[in-house]
């Protein structure tokens, strides 16, 4: 509260509230760089990009599965022979069914929006942007292919490794290597193998 005195005989009263914006930026998106599909998935895999950091690349999946195991036959016989089958049936989480595949990169000058998507067939665990070429990434999908990107030709893959040489499992991680390309890599999985 201020008092103002304007005259011998006149007093003026001035009440002031300050009031803090709680929401400084104008941006109606809270959380910028989150998963903007409509069912959120968890971030599995990010890797900024080489020259400068000034792009970061996110990969997004629900990795969440269980094995439920349940009798499905007990057959007993006069040899005393117990047969037990079991069928193990794979439950998965409900929002696997509507979840999206897509992947982004995001400019962190502008994290409200992605600057691309990226559509690889399955869902991608893991991601990684080429030391050598900033412009190439490789990814590892939740079905247990590879493929890679070059951003100046779209969203969708350059290529994708074959069926039957390809994990039989998630690809956990991804790394470039050091080799005589920049298209030499290596992923590995929970099926044991290294590629």
């Amino acid at each position: 509260m201020f008092k103002v005195r304007v005259g011998a005989r006149a007093r003026v009263r001035v009440r002031v509230r300050v009031r803090a914006n709680p929401n400084p930026n104008p941006n109606p998106n809270p959380n910028p760089s989150q998963d903007p599909a409509e069912v959120k998935r968890t971030v599995c895999s990010i890797s900024w990009y080489p020259d400068g950091g000034k792009k970061l690349a996110v990969a997004f999946a629900i990795m969440q599965f269980q094995v439920r195991a349940r009798v499905s036959s007990i057959n007993l016989s006069l040899s005393l022979t117990l047969a037990l089958s079991l069928t193990l049936t794979l439950i998965q989480d409900r929002r696997m069914e509507g979840m999206s595949a897509l992947s982004y990169i995001w400019d962190v000058n502008n994290p409200n929006t992605p600057e691309m998507e990226l559509q690889p067939s399955s869902a991608l665990c893991c991601l990684e942007y080429n030391p050598k070429d900033p412009n190439l990434l490789v990814g590892g999908s939740y079905n247990g292919l590879i493929s890679y990107w070059d951003t100046r030709k779209g969203c969708n893959p350059a290529d994708t490794s074959l069926i039957e040489k390809s994990h039989r499992d998630p690809v956990y991680a991804i790394a470039w290597l050091q080799g005589k390309t920049a298209f030499e890599c290596a992923s590995t999985s929970t099926d044991g193998q290294v590629l």
